[in-house]
């Protein structure tokens, strides 16, 4: 599942690359400088913790990093280890479905928990890389 999910984002992400990347990038260049700059020193991080998150939607997150200058490498290979912990989580629910009635909801917050928690982490070196740069700056 894990190979299938990142060769169909991957050809998301390179489909939304050639045929809108430029005329976005062109169209609202001065609307997105300060976003590729963001982007391009943490464009990873932001990907992994929108992997991680159960919020996003999967398509989104094709569609939006195919918009920026992430290497094709680099977003395939967050996108495998960003969606190991979400489709674990999906068969641990399944496997659970037996008990589903007692139990509640397929997610449940223990999972729900733990993702968000993977996301915080995957936001850290970006906050360390923020205010790293503070200090360099005073």
């Amino acid at each position: 599942m894990n190979i299938s999910a990142t060769i169909g984002a991957s050809l998301a992400f390179l489909g939304v690359r050639y045929v809108l990347g430029d005329w976005v990038q062109t169209k609202y260049a001065e609307r997105l400088v300060k976003f590729n700059a963001e982007f391009e020193e943490n464009g990873v991080n932001y990907i992994l913790m929108a992997r991680l998150l159960p919020v996003f939607p999967f398509f989104l997150v094709n569609i939006l990093s195919g918009l920026t200058k992430v290497r094709l490498w680099k977003f395939a290979l967050i996108t495998s280890l960003g969606i190991i912990p979400g489709s674990t989580a999906y068969v641990f629910a399944g496997r659970s479905l037996e008990t589903i009635g007692a139990r509640g909801s397929i997610l449940n917050r223990e999972i729900i928990l733990a993702l968000c928690f993977l996301a915080l982490l995957s936001m850290v070196q970006v906050l360390f890389r923020k205010r790293k740069k503070r200090k360099d700056a005073r």
